[in-house]
């Protein structure tokens, strides 16, 4: 397995990489295997109505064929400081039930929810160096076409006022 790592953990990604496979079959010079990415969404209810507060993450494939038996597993965690350095550290995941099947340039999501938001939360939230982040985290696990096992690792952060207000109301 190979490692596309991407994001330095100022520009709403952490410090992990997504894991891919780097000998996908191709076809001239374009590849025709699948290739499964997560995308941070949106955060919802990231204010005082004492609301649950929720991420969605899009799971996507970014490839050129189906993606099949794509099992998705994540978490949503609170947490103050800088980002973990290990991705265990970040919490607990949670296996989606059933597996899907992505055709290309289909998108599928998930919905985690943390609970209500206390006013310190958030005004800690709301600091451009997110004294405080929300990072919704987990893996993406799938078979190509051609039977090959891949393995997709994510972690998006959201904090700061723009990262998170949008429209009068809060998403990321």
């Amino acid at each position: 397995m190979g490692e596309h790592c991407y994001g330095d953990g100022n520009d709403g990604n952490c410090h992990f990489c997504s894991l891919a496979n780097p000998h996908q079959p191709t076809y001239g010079t374009n590849a025709v295997a699948a290739y499964v990415a997560a995308k941070p969404y949106r955060a919802f209810n990231i204010d005082e109505r004492g609301l649950t507060a929720q991420v969605y993450t899009t799971i996507s494939n970014v490839g050129a064929t189906f993606a099949r038996n794509v099992e998705r597993s994540v978490g949503v965690s609170i947490r103050a400081g800088p980002v973990p350095e290990e991705f265990e550290d970040l919490g607990t995941l949670t296996r989606e039930e059933g597996k899907m099947v992505l055709a290309p340039g289909v998108d599928g999501f998930v919905i985690r929810n943390l609970r209500p938001l206390q006013r310190d939360e958030l005004t800690k939230l709301m600091t451009p160096e997110g004294d405080l982040k929300i990072y919704a985290f987990g893996t993406i696990t799938y078979e190509d076409v051609f039977g090959t096992p891949h393995v997709t690792t994510f972690c998006h952060a959201y904090y700061g006022i723009e990262r998170l207000t949008h429209e009068g109301g809060y998403a990321y």
